[in-house]
Protein backbone atom coordinates (compact mmCIF):
# COMPACT_ATOMS: atom_id res chain seq x y z
CA UNK A 1 0.00 0.00 0.00
CA UNK A 2 1.67 3.45 -1.11
CA UNK A 3 2.57 5.85 1.30
CA UNK A 4 1.79 9.21 -0.64
CA UNK A 5 -0.64 9.20 -3.53
CA UNK A 6 -2.21 11.87 -5.39
CA UNK A 7 -3.41 12.78 -8.87
CA UNK A 8 -1.70 11.54 -11.93
CA UNK A 9 -0.49 14.55 -14.02
CA UNK A 10 1.23 13.07 -16.88
CA UNK A 11 -0.72 11.25 -18.42
CA UNK A 12 -4.18 12.02 -16.92
CA UNK A 13 -6.07 9.73 -19.50
CA UNK A 14 -4.87 6.77 -17.05
CA UNK A 15 -7.47 8.25 -14.67
CA UNK A 16 -5.14 6.27 -12.16
CA UNK A 17 -3.11 8.20 -8.82
CA UNK A 18 0.36 8.33 -8.96
CA UNK A 19 1.97 6.82 -5.86
CA UNK A 20 4.75 7.25 -3.58
CA UNK A 21 8.18 8.75 -5.43
CA UNK A 22 6.07 9.85 -8.15
CA UNK A 23 4.02 12.05 -6.29
CA UNK A 24 7.00 13.68 -4.77
CA UNK A 25 8.80 14.62 -8.77
CA UNK A 26 5.26 15.73 -9.69
CA UNK A 27 5.08 18.03 -6.28
CA UNK A 28 9.01 19.29 -7.22
CA UNK A 29 8.41 20.33 -10.68
CA UNK A 30 4.95 21.92 -9.19
CA UNK A 31 7.03 24.18 -7.06
CA UNK A 32 9.83 24.83 -9.47
CA UNK A 33 7.13 25.74 -12.67
CA UNK A 34 5.06 27.71 -10.46
CA UNK A 35 5.66 31.24 -9.70
CA UNK A 36 4.84 33.03 -6.69
CA UNK A 37 1.43 34.70 -6.98
CA UNK A 38 0.36 32.68 -9.63
CA UNK A 39 -2.22 30.77 -6.96
CA UNK A 40 -4.86 33.31 -6.37
CA UNK A 41 -5.82 31.55 -2.93
CA UNK A 42 -2.03 30.40 -1.95
CA UNK A 43 0.34 33.86 -3.93
CA UNK A 44 3.12 32.31 -1.97
CA UNK A 45 3.33 29.27 -3.48
CA UNK A 46 5.75 28.32 -5.95
CA UNK A 47 9.72 29.98 -6.80
CA UNK A 48 11.17 33.15 -7.57
CA UNK A 49 12.82 31.56 -10.81
CA UNK A 50 11.19 33.51 -13.38
CA UNK A 51 12.53 37.24 -10.97
CA UNK A 52 16.10 36.05 -12.54
CA UNK A 53 15.51 35.53 -15.58
CA UNK A 54 17.79 38.30 -17.40
CA UNK A 55 20.43 37.32 -15.03
CA UNK A 56 23.85 36.89 -16.18
CA UNK A 57 24.89 33.87 -16.89
CA UNK A 58 27.54 33.02 -14.25
CA UNK A 59 28.87 31.85 -11.30
CA UNK A 60 27.05 34.16 -9.15
CA UNK A 61 23.25 33.29 -10.64
CA UNK A 62 24.04 29.31 -10.88
CA UNK A 63 24.22 29.59 -6.31
CA UNK A 64 21.23 32.54 -6.55
CA UNK A 65 19.28 29.27 -8.33
CA UNK A 66 20.51 27.32 -5.69
CA UNK A 67 19.12 29.51 -3.15
CA UNK A 68 15.69 29.70 -4.37
CA UNK A 69 15.66 25.88 -5.54
CA UNK A 70 15.82 24.71 -1.86
CA UNK A 71 14.05 27.36 -0.19
CA UNK A 72 10.97 26.63 -2.44
CA UNK A 73 11.59 22.89 -1.91
CA UNK A 74 12.07 23.17 1.72
CA UNK A 75 9.31 25.14 2.24
CA UNK A 76 6.60 23.39 -0.06
CA UNK A 77 7.52 19.87 0.07
CA UNK A 78 8.31 18.37 3.40
CA UNK A 79 8.75 14.88 2.56
CA UNK A 80 12.24 15.59 0.96
CA UNK A 81 15.55 16.09 2.41
CA UNK A 82 17.59 17.51 0.22
CA UNK A 83 21.35 16.91 0.11
CA UNK A 84 23.22 19.86 -0.15
CA UNK A 85 26.74 18.60 -0.75
CA UNK A 86 26.03 16.44 -3.53
CA UNK A 87 22.99 18.88 -5.54
CA UNK A 88 24.16 21.18 -8.16
CA UNK A 89 23.25 24.18 -10.58
CA UNK A 90 25.49 24.52 -13.51
CA UNK A 91 25.18 27.27 -16.67
CA UNK A 92 24.84 25.67 -19.87
CA UNK A 93 25.79 29.68 -21.55
CA UNK A 94 25.73 28.52 -25.42
CA UNK A 95 22.38 26.41 -24.60
CA UNK A 96 21.15 29.86 -22.24
CA UNK A 97 20.25 27.17 -19.91
CA UNK A 98 20.84 26.16 -16.54
CA UNK A 99 20.87 22.23 -15.76
CA UNK A 100 19.52 21.67 -12.06
CA UNK A 101 20.49 18.48 -10.12
CA UNK A 102 18.73 17.92 -6.54
CA UNK A 103 19.99 15.02 -4.48
CA UNK A 104 17.89 14.01 -1.98
CA UNK A 105 15.94 11.40 0.19
CA UNK A 106 12.10 10.67 0.70
CA UNK A 107 10.94 10.74 4.32
CA UNK A 108 9.20 7.38 4.58
CA UNK A 109 10.24 6.12 1.91
CA UNK A 110 13.14 3.29 2.63
CA UNK A 111 14.98 4.93 -0.51
CA UNK A 112 18.49 5.49 -1.71
CA UNK A 113 19.58 9.04 -2.78
CA UNK A 114 17.31 9.99 -5.43
CA UNK A 115 18.02 12.33 -7.97
CA UNK A 116 15.61 15.37 -9.59
CA UNK A 117 16.97 16.89 -12.94
CA UNK A 118 15.54 19.56 -14.91
CA UNK A 119 16.55 22.41 -16.97
CA UNK A 120 16.06 25.89 -16.51
CA UNK A 121 15.84 28.04 -19.75
CA UNK A 122 17.50 31.66 -19.92
CA UNK A 123 16.25 34.45 -22.58
CA UNK A 124 19.99 35.90 -22.69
Amino acid sequence: MPIYSDVEQVNTKLKSKAEDLATVYQSIANILNTTKTERFFNPEFGSELEDILFEPMDSITETKIFRLVVQAIERWEPRVSIDYGKSSVVGDPDDHQYDVSLVFKVKGIDNENLTFSGLLLQSN
